[in-house]
């Protein structure tokens, strides 16, 4: 067959295994034309309740004097919360195989509970004569998952109408709190187990799982979604009644984790997706630990401690699935430490507040995020159908040549806010786009959405094809005979080419773009 060779405007076309009028007989209609985003009415918006906030008080105050228990949950009162995280740990409680001790934790319980503090009780840690290794210690996983949940019905009985939070085990993600290692398949077996155990010994009884520390595999942790989806596939769906995590950004924000794939920003996002494909949308995820330690060799100033406080319960009340949150810690562990881990405290040890205790009762007492990029984001996000739940609270960004915008991500999609105002894109685009590094110039319509790039480019979708970017002299040469790109664009000898459904376009710096139909 005679191919046919076309010259327009720099470009050949060439006709190649069929015929002119084959080609033209597979249009597409497309219009890149939609809807605008419009900017809200400022005077629409209004601000939203904010989550509760809490306090861990830990270990230390089961054996904290009179006096120090009695400032520390003044503090906790004081500041306007309603909560306290603490540890009933099962060394405290059972030392000995059937020998339970209470006197202890009931002396914080009811101080926190005559005060109109209520209890989050984690029930963690190992006593000797439990332990699969009792040389590791306290932090040893149980040697049986039916003996742990013994202890946790035993602790729900025995609370019952005092406590109805409890919260199964503490960030057994990692070493450190789950020795010798992280086990996703015994933790699922202790949640399914001590699940049934606290809800036959009090049914109105409210279990948190988890407790999973937002991060990556490193020497201490495993992946805090490798773990939960492991957890998942050990059957722990059913046997929680809200999820838990442990989102630390520090020395940032967490919304300043967003270039870290698996940062806490992307790590809530992806667990929260989790959590919806496995049937628990329904579900709250809860950050039962967040905060700083003041750190001067890492540039955390007690103000600085105080600011970063106050941007995650923004930025975690942005989040629709969020619950409540727990600020660790109340106070110091130690006066005069360098170790981070004793300074997380937002009073010091003399029991002084810190600015960040000051930003913590402001925000309590505020009850309320009126964070106006939020809220107006927000407010066009429910505009687009198929965006749905946010993943993310609103995140700034910078495209390639360094335009600010802010961004949010949905299970349905991206929101985008540049210079050009409020642009959406698909999930299926929405990856494309971020990773070109330009923005949406426009709005998504038909399986395409051009982007706002020098040269232009443009994100092409289908169900069929899959998604592909076109950009510069290709894109300009493409036309709707040639259907929607199914290749990336690829080096061949000196031409740069993208394959299409119906052809494909090469171009050469000498030579232009050629375009061949099939």
């Amino acid at each position: 067959m005679r191919a046919l060779w076309l010259v327009v405007a720099g470009s050949v076309v060439v006709g190649g295994c069929a015929p002119a009028a084959e080609v033209a007989s597979k249009p597409l209609d497309v219009m890149l034309a939609g809807p605008a985003l419009a900017d809200p009415d400022p005077a629409s918006l209004t601000a939203l309740p904010s989550k509760e906030i809490g306090f861990t008080g830990g270990a230390p105050l089961l054996w904290a004097s009179d006096e120090d228990l009695t400032k520390s949950l003044d503090a906790v009162a004081n500041s306007g919360s309603t909560k306290l995280r603490l540890d009933v740990a099962w060394p405290l409680i059972e030392p000995q195989s059937g020998a339970f001790v209470w006197e202890p934790t009931d002396r914080v319980v009811d101080a926190a509970l005559a005060r109109g503090i209520e209890v989050l009780a984690i029930l963690d840690y190992t006593p000797e004569w439990a332990a699969a290794d009792s040389s590791l210690g306290l932090t040893a996983a149980p040697a049986s998952a039916a003996e742990y949940a013994h202890y946790a019905g035993t602790v729900a009985q025995h609370f019952s109408g005092r406590i109805e939070h409890y919260e199964i085990w503490n960030e057994p993600n990692g070493s450190v709190f789950f020795a010798p290692w992280a086990d996703p398949e015994l933790y699922a077996d202790m949640l399914r187990a001590s699940y049934t155990s606290i809800k036959e010994a009090d049914p109105d009884a409210f279990v948190v799982g988890g407790a999973i520390g937002a991060v990556g595999d490193n020497a201490n942790t495993m992946n805090g979604l490798t773990f939960l989806r492991r957890m998942y596939d050990a059957g722990a769906q059913g046997s929680f009644d809200a999820l838990s995590v442990h989102p630390y950004s520090y020395p940032g924000t967490l919304v300043g984790t967003e270039t870290i794939p698996d940062g806490a920003l992307h790590m809530i996002a992806d667990m929260r997706r989790e959590m919806v494909l496995r049937g628990d949308g329904d579900k709250q995820v809860w950050a039962t630990e967040f905060g700083s330690p003041t750190d001067e060799a890492a540039g955390i100033t007690e103000a600085r401690q105080g600011e970063l406080m106050v941007s995650f319960i923004d930025e975690w009340n942005q989040l629709p699935f969020a619950g409540p949150m727990y600020v660790h810690e109340i106070r110091d562990r130690l006066a005069g430490s360098a170790n981070p881990e004793d300074n997380f405290g937002v009073l010091r040890r003399d029991f002084s507040p810190k600015p960040a205790y000051d930003s913590l009762t402001s925000a309590i007492a505020a009850g309320v995020i009126d964070d106006e990029e939020f809220l107006a984001m927000d407010a066009v996000a429910r505009t687009v159908d198929y965006l749905g739940e946010a993943l993310t609270p609103v995140y700034p960004g910078n495209d390639r040549i360094g335009r600010r915008y802010l961004a949010q991500q949905f299970q349905g999609g991206v929101l985008f806010r540049s210079e050009r105002g409020y642009t959406a894109s698909p999930v299926e685009v929405a990856a494309a786009v971020l990773d070109s590094g330009f923005l949406p110039a426009g709005p998504y319509v038909q399986g395409m959405q051009q982007l706002d790039a020098d040269g232009g480019a443009r994100v092409f979708f289908t169900e069929r094809t899959g998604v592909h970017l076109v950009r510069g002299a290709i894109l300009t040469a493409w036309t709707p005979e040639l259907g929607y790109p199914v290749t990336e664009e690829y080096q061949d000898g000196a031409a740069r080419v993208s394959d299409f459904e119906f052809g494909r376009i090469r171009w050469d710096s000498g030579i232009g773009s050629v375009v061949e139909s099939r």
